[in-house]
Parts: C-alpha cells; sequence; structure tokens
C-alpha cells in the first residue's frame, strides 16, 4: 500500500515537471527527469525487497 502511495506521488511529481518544460523536438532528452526518475524506480524496488524479507 505504501509503495503504491510512493509511485503516485513520484508519477504526479513527473508530470507536472514536465508540463513546466516546453520541448522544442519529441526526441530530446530531460535527463534530470530521467535521473529523478531512475532515483524514485530504485527506491521503489529497494523498498520492495525490503518488504520481501520481512
Amino acid at each position: 500500500m505504501g509503495c503504491c502511495l510512493v509511485l503516485d506521488q513520484a508519477c504526479f511529481f513527473l508530470q507536472q515537471l514536465s508540463r513546466r518544460k516546453k520541448r522544442t523536438h519529441f526526441i530530446m532528452v530531460n535527463y534530470q527527469t530521467l535521473r529523478i526518475g531512475g532515483l524514485v524506480f530504485a527506491v521503489v524496488l529497494f523498498l520492495v525487497g525490503i518488504l520481501l524479507i520481512l
């Protein structure tokens, strides 16, 4: 339940970041958003792993 809430909040945060910046081309990559998304994904996987051990 807690992981779903964290993932939901992370998705909302990333959507808000992507709406703030206008892209001139769809292939351009926003590396800051990619880094944040990767860190959130890593934290979620870490927490799931800890919960599985318990």
